[in-house]
């Protein structure tokens, strides 16, 4: 890993706020939760661990993937953050070991990944991962995808009990049904309630794992999925499909100068604005960050992108005020249209980031579309970068 955590301080506000969740079994269980920090740089394990020794979890430490690997064979651990780039085994070899032994469900796995590395994340959901955060590491979007995470294999396991107590409780019943009619009826009451609380519980999962908790738009995992059935669907039936890759100027500063809950604040305002700028046949996702994508199905391409993308852009250019605070954002737009080489959604999406950095290269509040130059670009530098860690 070659990315240091930026770690905010804790405050007043999040000593209480910020801890574990803890169900019905008490204190002792929140104290309980065992993490397991998986990352060859020691002062990037060093601060998360005591971050979250102050929210009342019990960590562990691994320098690397085959320490990770021996540490879960050792302990039992609730939950592992992965780094996703290790010098002896890479994060994506790591999960992958883990999950021929443990579903997702069994033991939840979130990669932390560098920005640029955006292109892995969709192979380690695919891989069985539970989530991923980014780096410089937001705790408290970290502390919040742990906690979801946690929340989630408590739900899992509540459902597998309240299986096992209803499968013995209706062998009992069997046995007693001619002179228990009265504890049969309170019976299947209960069962009625516990099954609709389970239905319940695994819809709230459901949403969980393909929505984003912050603006409620959907996550880059249900983003991916949208795209992958367009871009279906365009084979199908024809037309054009356009890709925008959105991300906001300013909003680091923001967030930087008046928090994290004014920067959430501003997310959620700017995912409002942007989703109501849109049509009904139109898609859109927070990919993670400040960073937005839009699918858009039409037959006047590139023209209508063009027009959306400068629609978005002044969107997010009109000024609002969050808590007495007046604040101006810009939008750097990325555009890339299904055709040719481009027509899967991995690569599609990739084009659309490519163009999007294009047009913050050249001055930011403006938008750019993909060109194949971009990518061409984009593998020299990664190749040069591989040359240049290679040499002596």
């Amino acid at each position: 890993m070659n990315a240091s955590y930026a770690v905010p301080p804790p405050s007043a506000e999040h000593a209480v706020g910020d801890r574990p969740h803890v169900d019905r079994q008490g204190a002792a269980h929140a104290r309980a939760v065992r993490l397991l920090i998986v990352d060859d740089i020691r002062e990037n394990r060093e601060i998360l661990r005591r971050r979250f020794e102050r929210q009342g979890f019990h960590a562990t430490e691994a320098g690397g993937g085959i320490e990770a690997l021996e540490a879960i064979e050792r302990e039992a651990f609730d939950l592992v953050l992965l780094d996703m780039m290790m010098p002896d085994l890479s994060g994506l070899e790591v999960l992958t070991r883990v999950r021929a032994k443990f579903s997702a469900g069994a033991l939840p796995v979130i990669m932390v990944t560098a920005n640029s590395q955006s292109e892995g994340v969709v192979d380690a959901l695919s891989r069985g991962a539970n989530d991923y955060i980014t780096k410089p590491v937001d705790f408290a979007v970290a502390l919040a995808r742990v906690t979801t995470q946690l929340e989630r294999k408590r739900a899992e396991e509540q459902i597998h009990r309240m299986n096992v107590e209803l499968s013995r409780a209706n062998d009992v019943l069997e046995h007693h049904v001619a002179d228990r009619t009265q504890d049969l009826v309170r019976a299947n009451q209960q069962l009625r309630d516990e099954m609709e609380q389970r239905e319940r519980t695994q819809a709230t999962i459901a949403h969980l794992a393909h929505h984003d908790a912050l603006t409620g738009l959907g996550n880059r995992l249900q983003f991916h999925k949208q795209l992958g059935d367009a871009l279906a669907q365009r084979a199908r039936h024809g037309g054009d499909l356009a890709v925008l890759f959105i991300d906001l100027d300013g909003f680091k500063a923001i967030n930087d100068s008046l928090g994290h809950a004014t920067g959430d604040a501003v997310l959620k305002h700017l995912a409002s604005r942007l989703r109501n700028s849109l049509r009904e046949t139109d898609r859109i996702g927070r990919l993670g960050g400040d960073e937005f994508a839009v699918i858009q199905f039409c037959n006047e391409q590139p023209r209508e992108a063009a027009a959306l993308a400068a629609r978005l852009i002044d969107v997010v250019k009109t000024p609002f005020s969050i808590d007495d605070h007046r604040l101006v954002l810009g939008a750097s737009i990325g555009i890339a249209i299904a055709d040719g080489e481009y027509r899967d959604a991995e690569r599609l999406l990739r084009a659309a980031d490519l163009a999007m950095y294009r047009a913050k290269a050249d001055g930011r509040g403006q938008f750019r579309f993909f060109d194949p130059e971009f990518d061409r670009q984009a593998q020299e530098r990664r190749e040069e970068r591989g040359r240049q860690k290679g040499s002596p």
